[in-house]
């Protein structure tokens, strides 16, 4: 699925690949601007990928390997930056 960025760091968190990373960071810069979490669709638009099923696989894959977790639909809880660096960033939908 790509090149891995890094393997596993110091404290035992698992690389990222460049998509995962572009995923992320498009994540941490939405909430930055609207205040909310971005729905998957607006992940996948964002991030560029082609399907909501796209969207929703980097998601699962960085909540897996704990940069992230998801609460609901819209929930997003950051808990690594893309270097590994923990952040603890909630952000919930109004709704959620």
């Amino acid at each position: 699925m790509g090149d891995c960025l890094g393997g596993v760091g110091e404290a035992g968190v698992i690389g990222i690949t460049a998509r995962q990373r572009e995923v992320l960071e498009f994540v941490m810069d939405f909430v930055r601007d609207h205040g909310n979490s971005p729905s998957i669709r607006e992940v996948a638009e964002g991030a560029g990928l082609t399907s909501l099923r796209g969207g929703s696989v980097h998601l699962e894959a960085l909540e897996r390997k704990g940069y992230l977790r998801r609460h609901g639909v819209r929930g997003i809880q950051v808990l690594r930056g893309p270097d590994g660096v923990r952040v603890e960033l909630e952000f919930l939908s109004a709704s959620g």
